[in-house]
């Protein structure tokens, strides 16, 4: 236990000596993921993951979203998985794979985080990571999945503005068209909103008078 723990302050040292001293950010991830290994190894998942997420930088969105990727595994792995900082790591992975241009790895982040996320009542996260992975899809040539992904944004109970709600129509009927081509023979079955008849009422006539919590509808 000792040599682990002297090991890991020679590591840091190292590495604060290739940031500080010689401005080398690339020997300085590599002591990092050397001193993670270690620190894995002796099941100091949590110091592990620490130490990758304190490496990321702007330097190199790929390597960044490496270290991101490396210190979920971490969350994941520890006796007691903290999965939900797994999730978030992962997001955060994907997003800078995907400014580095790898696709395929950012969508492969996007879609074991929402492994986590769907169906714990997250909505607006859930939205937000099956619409990237609606778009990653369909940049990389697989518009049915990037269907899938987009119809699961579609739903009656969405939480989402108005606004975003027709930016995400836009985006899934897109799709359909290019799946579809000029075929319109199936024409995308859309979920239609739910209009509650017992609270709504009309009103006729010029003098109108709105009760308290009752919806108005203009005719």
């Amino acid at each position: 236990m000792a040599n682990g723990v002297r090991n890991h302050t020679f590591f840091i040292a190292v590495i604060a000596c290739f940031l500080l001293l010689y401005r080398n950010m690339v020997l300085a991830e590599r002591c990092a993921l050397l001193s993670a290994e270690i620190l894995k190894s002796q099941g100091k998942y949590s110091e592990a993951a620490t130490l990758l997420i304190k490496m990321t930088s702007e330097d190199s969105d790929l390597r960044s979203a490496l270290l991101l990727e490396q210190a979920a595994h971490c969350f994941i792995n520890m006796r007691n998985p903290m999965v939900r900082k797994f999730a978030f790591h992962m997001i955060l992975a994907g997003h800078r794979f995907s400014k580095a241009e790898q696709r395929t790895h950012a969508l492969r982040c996007y879609s074991q985080a929402m492994q986590v996320y769907k169906d714990r009542g997250w909505s607006l996260a859930e939205d937000h990571i099956n619409f990237t992975i609606g778009r990653q899809s369909f940049t990389l040539g697989q518009p049915e999945y990037a269907l899938l992904a987009f119809r699961q944004i579609l739903s009656n109970d969405s939480r989402q503005t108005a606004t975003q709600q027709a930016a995400f129509l836009r985006e899934y009927l897109y799709v359909v068209k290019s799946v579809l081509g000029e075929n319109e023979s199936c024409p995308p079955q859309l979920p239609l909103p739910y209009i509650n008849s017992s609270a709504t009422r009309v009103y006729l006539g010029h003098e109108r008078r709105l009760a308290e919590g009752n919806p108005l509808v203009n005719l």
